[in-house]
């Protein structure tokens, strides 16, 4: 059973919605702390919401308030009188939030968020904020990482899992706060005349390479990169090819890869051979839906060929099977309903199925927060993991390829979004993986080297001596 006492700069509606979802009763009451010092973020947000017709901000008193509480989660300036165990959270060291929203408004854009009970750290978050052109739309998501983040302490608390852990205290002072925000604000408005302006602005771009090597590839354990050149696969300017993933069937390799044309505005499925002649054929269409899709991992099971493309903004993960293979697909499950997932990535282990993805959590981002699932079998049911969401990591979160094993070890690819969407790729090893818990070793960047030059390496996979990786910038 919960207390939640907030003020009206922090959205705690969500947080109580999901919670009780997840059986615990609460209670939200109005915080009695001081009022925010930062005038010049309330005046900023106050414009804001005059200019974008947004709503006051406010905080409801929940409507069963009458009980003890096993715990409390502090979201004020002050404190709560109370003998039980109680859970505050701070934001680039401020315990004020809109100080912690104002200090966010510095070259790197970071984020990083401590929960603590009774004054000892229990969890940590670092979570993606791209929405920089309102502060409005940055608070939403800040509000976003801290329900995240206390849904998590929340939920290892329930597990017995509330160890204390270790953390850089890095206090960021919101200096020069209507600089930085001019500066995004006056890049967010330059970008948008830039794309009216210019015929042939693209409004993102990725390129896919691949390389035929018989050595190791990329490797989390090879200190210097594969010489071996990626070749690019060639587009026609009017669309990109992005998240490839290579498979064999009957002797043959084949490329499937989102296919995104600029006019559609929605990505679908294609899938390129490899040729006699060591090149890739030009994509083709496979598979398209109503809806967006990325991602399209496919696998063999027992005797059929599956794939689970990212359709996050449809709610759901479906499981596609192969009727013929690789021109016809059908929907043979929906494995999840209700979720916004990405980037599903699986693995069987000692009997039961493990996903893990990313999940876009109310206004946050869809790049920063593992989750984990789990079945008996590949058709379910898929339960989430008693510790999700597992972690908010901007560094290494999202998964970016099929996990891969190295002497016994694996390792799951992840994205490196600390400066940007698709600014990097990583390793994580896989160092417990059960339906008590989840751990992750440190993120182990990932490097090419001369043999393919771009930066921001997003998706690696291999298969036999196919190697593929996309990039964007």
């Amino acid at each position: 059973m919960l207390k939640i006492a907030g003020e009206a700069d922090v959205c705690l509606d969500n947080l109580q919605h999901r919670l009780t979802l997840l059986g615990h009763k609460v209670s939200i009451h109005k915080g009695s702390g001081n009022p925010s010092r930062n005038i010049l973020a309330r005046l900023v947000l106050a414009g804001e919401r005059k200019l974008l017709r947004l709503p006051e901000p406010t905080v409801a008193e929940g409507k069963s308030s009458n009980f003890d509480a096993d715990l409390i989660v502090d979201l004020t300036q002050g404190s709560v009188n109370a003998q039980v165990p109680r859970l505050t959270v701070e934001i680039n060291g401020h315990r004020d939030f809109l100080a912690a929203l104002a200090s966010t408004k510095t070259r790197s854009r970071h984020a990083n968020i401590v929960a603590f009970l009774d004054g000892r750290a229990i969890a940590q978050a670092q979570p993606m904020i791209t929405r920089q052109a309102f502060l409005s739309h940055t608070k939403d998501e800040l509000n976003a990482a801290v329900e995240t983040l206390l849904l998590s302490a929340i939920a290892r608390l329930s597990a017995g899992h509330g160890h204390e852990i270790s953390y850089s205290r890095n206090r960021l002072t919101p200096s020069f706060f209507l600089l930085h925000y001019g500066y995004d604000f006056g890049c967010a408005v330059l970008r948008k005349v830039i794309a009216r302006l210019s015929k042939n602005h693209k409004p993102f771009y990725w390129r896919t390479a691949w390389r035929l090597t018989e050595g190791s590839g990329i490797s989390p354990s090879r200190d210097r990169p594969d010489p071996t050149p990626f070749i690019e696969l060639q587009d026609d300017g009017e669309r990109f090819y992005a998240d490839p993933f290579p498979f064999e069937h009957k002797g043959r390799f084949y490329v499937f890869v989102e296919e995104f044309p600029y006019r559609e505005d929605k990505g679908v499925i294609s899938v390129a051979e490899l040729q006699d002649n060591g090149t890739l054929s030009q994509p083709r269409v496979v598979l398209r839906e109503p809806h967006h899709l990325s991602y399209p991992n496919v696998f063999r099971h027992k005797d059929s060929i599956f794939m689970i493309p990212e359709s996050g903004g449809a709610q759901e993960v479906v499981l596609y099977r192969a009727e013929e293979f690789p021109d016809r697909w059908i929907r043979e499950s929906v494995l999840i309903e209700g979720a916004n997932i990405n980037d599903v990535t699986l693995i069987e282990r000692d009997g039961s199925f493990f996903m893990f993805a990313t999940e876009k959590i109310g206004k946050g981002s869809a790049s920063d927060t593992l989750v984990v699932y789990s079945a008996p079998d590949l058709m379910g049911p898929w339960l989430p993991h008693k510790l999700n969401p597992i972690l908010v990591d901007k560094r290494g979160a999202r998964p970016g390829g099929c996990i891969l094993e190295e002497n016994g070890r694996l390792f799951l690819p992840v994205q490196d979004g600390s400066e940007v969407y698709g600014g990097g790729l990583g390793m994580r090893e896989i160092l417990s993986l059960n339906d008590e818990e989840v751990i992750l070793g440190n993120v182990f960047p990932v490097t090419t080297g001369a043999a393919w030059p771009k930066k921001g390496i997003h998706t690696l996979n291999r298969c036999g001596p196919l190697e593929i990786v996309d990039s964007t910038w």
